[in-house]
C-alpha cells in the first residue's frame, strides 16, 4: 500500500474504523500500524499527525486551524 501511495502522490491516514472506544488506538499504536505498512518515519508522522489534522480542518474550518 505504501509503494502505490508514494507512486500515486496519495496522503494516507491510520483510521481504526472505531465504532466505541475501545476500539480507539493510541499514537504509539498507530505509528506500529503505519511502519508496519511500510511506512517511512516522514511518511509515518504524516499519516498520524499532519494528514489527519488537515482533514479535521477542512471539516471544521478556521475555528479549529490555530490548535
Amino acid at each position: 500500500m505504501a509503494r502505490v501511495a508514494r507512486a500515486t502522490g496519495a496522503r494516507l491516514v491510520v483510521n481504526t474504523d472505531a465504532h466505541g472506544p475501545a476500539n480507539l488506538v493510541d499514537q504509539g499504536f498507530a505509528r506500529l500500524v503505519a511502519r508496519g505498512a511500510g511506512l517511512d518515519e516522514d511518511e509515518v508522522y504524516a499519516a498520524t499527525v499532519t494528514n489527519p489534522w488537515e482533514i479535521v480542518a477542512r471539516a471544521t474550518g478556521p475555528r479549529l486551524q490555530s490548535i
